[in-house]
């Protein structure tokens, strides 16, 4: 350990002594990088931690995603105590990622162009004074369905540039023999939220009422900001100036010209929109149960939290001997299974235990997706795959939501749950679903953007 220690003090020194001395950017030859890299040879999966500008960042993102669980956890209830309207309480769903789908790639040519710490710190601001503003709103009068949609649909946007920028900081502040563990530890943080936020919201609810629910989220949001605040990061090195309209067509390029890069964004949108059915109507299954009210709700959201945090103790595992293809198959048949036993489960204990496979089979299938997409793509490129794979995985939520919503209202819920695991399993059953081929050579043609003569 005591090597190891060595070695991240070495890595601290190449990346950050002008912080102390200027305002510019900092910056390091490849040979020092590989050098500090080398004196890392047995990273545990907790080293990053040990870097102070990663340690605030991960804490950040933390109660970042917290909040935004809580937000949404909290406008999804109170959605389903001012209407019974299925359809209504669904486009929660659907307005939380109708902005990713609109501003995916957009974040994407930011997360690439851009510095991400301010980007991220203007986001915050933002999403508190939005959140602060639902917590009076709904303390001072009631709120129609439509009004709240609106708040929502700001959140969503927040958050949807946010997610971007949160996945593609890991390189700016860990070396590359870190990047691994790092970047386990960024999806460890959002999924220990979504077991955070859901429970720690409907305590709130149950203890104070949605308004200090909303309130406690903003509380989180001012946490993330002063973590944001309290330490810089290292800029991102400089890119060749690029138009944003140049930048936005070299990503739909890039995610139309590569073959895996394509094939798994097609993959994802098809499991998603099936997928969404069981985010879209769980507040609906949970308003079944009213003599428990919304401790239910709380419970399986928790349980589908608990169950991510459990998958991703075991898909080390799993991946070291199922191959990509296969583990996204399995995840699919496990994630329709449970979800049909989990809408017609009767008692709350089956029902929380159908929670937690189906939140560990979620993990699996995106994790699995998403790795694909990274690897698919020049590492330079990464920011626009991640942020052409949101934009596939926010099309099949927005739609998926707003489709299996209408249905369940004409259909019911448990037909509607039936219907969309029957889809999900022909989407992952189909011959050619996920193309798994990690990039190894030079970047695409198509995805290069051409440069502008200044004479």
């Amino acid at each position: 350990m005591r090597r190891h220690g060595h070695a991240i003090q070495s890595y601290r020194r190449l990346r950050w002594p002008s912080w102390r001395c200027s305002r510019g950017a900092t910056s390091f030859t490849g040979s020092e990088v590989s050098e500090a890299s080398n004196r890392l040879p047995s990273a545990s999966p907790w080293s990053p931690l040990r870097l102070p500008s990663f340690r605030s960042a991960w804490l950040a993102a933390l109660a970042s995603y917290t909040s935004v669980l809580m937000s949404g956890f909290a406008a999804a209830w109170l959605m389903a105590t001012i209407t019974d309207r299925v359809d209504l309480i669904a486009l929660t769903q659907a307005a939380g990622y109708f902005p990713m789908l609109l501003l995916a790639l957009p974040s994407g040519f930011l997360a690439d162009r851009y510095h991400r710490r301010p980007l991220l710190i203007a986001i915050h601001i933002g999403l508190f004074i939005v959140v602060v503003v639902l917590a009076i709103s709904s303390a001072v009068r009631p709120i129609s369905p439509p009004v709240l949609l609106f708040p929502i649909l700001i959140m969503g946007i927040g958050s949807a540039m946010a997610s971007v920028f949160w996945q593609v900081a890991a390189p700016d502040l860990v070396p590359p023999a870190l990047l691994p563990a790092a970047v386990t530890l960024g999806a460890a943080a959002f999924n220990l939220s979504r077991l955070i936020g859901p429970a720690t919201a409907s305590f709130v609810i149950l203890a104070a009422g949605v308004p200090v629910a909303f309130a406690a989220s903003a509380g989180l949001i001012a946490a993330a900001l002063l973590l944001l605040l309290a330490r810089r990061w290292p800029h991102p090195p400089a890119h060749r100036p690029e138009s944003f309209t140049a930048a936005v067509h070299a990503a739909i390029r890039t995610a139309t010209a590569v073959h895996p890069l394509r094939a798994n964004a097609a993959t994802c949108f098809l499991f998603t929109s099936c997928a969404s059915a069981l985010w879209a109507l769980l507040p609906a299954i949970a308003s079944q149960r009213p003599s428990l009210g919304v401790e239910v709700f709380g419970g399986l959201a928790t349980a589908l939290g608990l169950g991510a945090i459990m998958a991703t103790l075991v898909l080390p595992s799993l991946r070291a001997v199922t191959p990509p293809k296969g583990l996204l198959a399995l995840s699919g048949f496990g994630f329709g299974v449970s979800m049909v036993l989990l809408g017609f489960s009767v008692e709350l204990w089956m029902a929380c235990a159908c929670a937690v496979a189906t939140g560990g089979c979620w993990l699996a299938g995106m994790t699995t997706l998403s790795i694909a997409a990274r690897e698919s793509v020049p590492f330079q490129e990464r920011g626009r795959a991640v942020a052409a794979f949101i934009f596939m995985f926010a099309s099949g939520m927005t739609i998926g939501s707003a489709g299996w919503g209408r249905l369940a209202q004409s259909l019911g819920v448990q037909a509607t749950l039936v219907i969309a695991a029957v889809a999900l399993l022909g989407t992952v059953a189909a011959p050619q679903g996920l193309a798994w081929r990690p990039w190894t050579g030079p970047a695409p043609r198509a995805a290069q953007p051409q440069e502008k003569s200044h004479g």
